[in-house]
């Protein structure tokens, strides 16, 4: 699986702006969309959860995707009233990778604060300010931003389109249903919507096809399917989309081997208000290369409260001390060659080893000058570490790991032990992380011709493949850094398993990736 396949994330977190405005028989679905587009204020929290399971795929890029997205989810709780509007978020990946922020927009203007990203771009604590009007193509693009005005028409064309697929015969009518919100318990009225494999991937299509032929989205849809198709191989071109959207579309569609199983319930009140909307997903991939399907399921979970409410939106007073532009931004990256609205992941993931290289030259040299005078019983190692970036965001090659030299005492264990010892202490350098926890016990480590054996305790391993694939590559890379060992043979308990946390095979010695 490409990293394209985020595409059809993309196309899942769609479902999380429909699942606010959509109804049940097209009569009430169209009453309930137009009071949804008049609502001034009101109360919102979601919650998405991720899961890509039966993961059958070789591809390292896939297996650490699927860690990342094993037990992850999103949730947003945002607060609306007029042109204002505060929401706080909150991702977890893999259950011990944790990001969490909070925008406030007033109009065209926006701040945000995500110490994940204030930290890639060392802001500090501070906002990052901007005017959606100001900010260029380039800029949405780096920071993954869409102007209000296409976002709007995105949405009723989303909308349009799903009354377009539903029929009947699809609604299951539920009366008498309770929810609980945070202020009241509200009773209403649950439409369940089915959409089988067809209806659901005519209506992915239709979405594409009315935003290609519309001018406010037109651009904005071009550049998203020209980015998926380039990450996916795909063979299309920009006048394949705009001389003949349809068949670009098949075409696109055909090539990217997805099946869609959707299905929606929304909970009305008296008024004829959504209060409560649920929607699950399930995507099936098939890499046409290897034969190997990936299924992911989302889950989203919708509660909507105060409407049309008087809200307390708290905007905090911006100034120099806690706040800096998007403009300041881009003079004061590390990088000063490439700007922020220059750069794409793969100048990042570059910046990112020429930061690691440096950091790491001033670590060779920091224990490397030393040695001149050092005692006998000193020796350097060096340590493979995870590429904190790569982990957190999934964008780059996981096999580009980070590298710390270190000096360490010898006292009598053998330099393969202090090595795994020193692996769990976790980095020194920046943009590293280990994926060993405090609990994972080392049992034994011996060398036979060109093997290690590395002998690991069952007690406390588990986790997500992420996890799995971080601590063996980390092993592997820096035990096969020692000129006497090539390979890696895991056992657990003193025997050999065929897994170590139930992701990949660890049946056989294992090299370098």
């Amino acid at each position: 699986m490409k990293k394209g396949t985020l595409f059809f994330i993309a196309i899942v977190l769609l479902l999380f702006m429909i699942s606010g405005c959509a109804q049940s028989s097209k009569t009430v679905l169209e009453e309930a969309l137009t009071k949804t587009e008049k609502i001034q204020s009101q109360q919102t929290s979601v919650e998405m959860k991720f899961n890509m399971d039966d993961i059958s795929s070789d591809n390292l890029e896939t297996q650490m995707m699927a860690g990342l997205l094993q037990n992850s989810s999103v949730k947003v709780d945002t607060k609306v009233e007029g042109e204002k509007s505060q929401s706080n978020m909150k991702l977890s990946m893999a259950g011990f990778i944790t990001v969490e922020g909070v925008t406030y927009t007033d109009g065209d203007k926006v701040a945000m604060k995500y110490p994940f990203i204030n930290n890639l771009w060392g802001i500090g604590d501070r906002y990052i300010l901007y005017n959606t009007k100001d900010v260029s193509p380039e800029q949405n693009n780096e920071m993954q931003m869409i102007q209000d005005e296409q976002m709007i028409e995105f949405n009723k064309l989303s909308r349009k389109a799903l009354i377009d697929q539903i029929d009947e015969k699809q609604i299951v009518i539920n009366k008498g249903v309770e929810l609980e919100t945070p202020n009241e318990v509200v009773k209403g009225t649950e439409y369940v919507i089915t959409l089988p494999k067809d209806k659901a991937s005519s209506f992915v299509k239709q979405i594409l096809l009315d935003s290609l032929n519309n001018d406010i989205t037109k651009d904005m849809t071009i550049e998203l399917l020209m980015q998926q198709a380039t990450s996916r191989d795909i063979n299309l071109t920009q006048e394949e989309i705009k001389n003949n959207s349809s068949e670009a579309i098949n075409k696109f569609l055909k090539a990217s081997n997805m099946e869609v199983d959707l299905k929606m319930s929304f909970i009305l009140d008296n008024k004829n208000y959504i209060r409560g909307a649920n929607t699950v997903v399930a995507i099936s991939i098939l890499d046409s290369e290897t034969q190997q399907t990936t299924n992911l399921s989302v889950n989203i979970h919708q509660k909507s409260w105060d409407i049309n409410q008087k809200l307390d939106i708290d905007i905090p007073d911006f100034n120099d001390e806690n706040s800096i532009s998007i403009e300041e931004i881009n003079n004061t990256l590390p990088n000063k060659d490439v700007e922020l609205d220059e750069q794409n992941p793969e100048d990042i993931k570059e910046n990112t080893k020429e930061e690691n290289d440096s950091s790491q030259n001033k670590e060779s040299k920091s224990t490397s000058e030393p040695n001149k005078t050092q005692s006998s019983n000193q020796v350097d190692i060096k340590l493979y570490f995870m590429n904190q970036y790569i982990v957190e965001t999934g964008n780059g090659d996981y096999n580009d790991m980070v590298t710390e030299v270190r000096s360490v005492k010898k006292d009598g264990r053998a330099i393969e032990q202090i090595i795994l010892e020193e692996l769990k202490k976790g980095p020194r350098v920046a943009n590293a992380q280990s994926m060993f926890t405090k609990d994972l016990t080392t049992r034994s480590v011996t060398v036979k011709d060109g093997i290690a054996y590395v002998d690991l305790s069952s007690e406390n391993l588990y986790g997500a493949s992420i996890q799995e694939i971080g601590i063996t590559q980390q092993i592997i890379y820096s035990l096969t850094e020692l000129g006497n060992i090539d390979k890696v043979q895991f056992l657990v308990d003193g025997a050999v398993r065929e897994s170590l946390m139930g992701h990949g095979d660890i049946s056989y010695p294992l090299g370098r990736f």
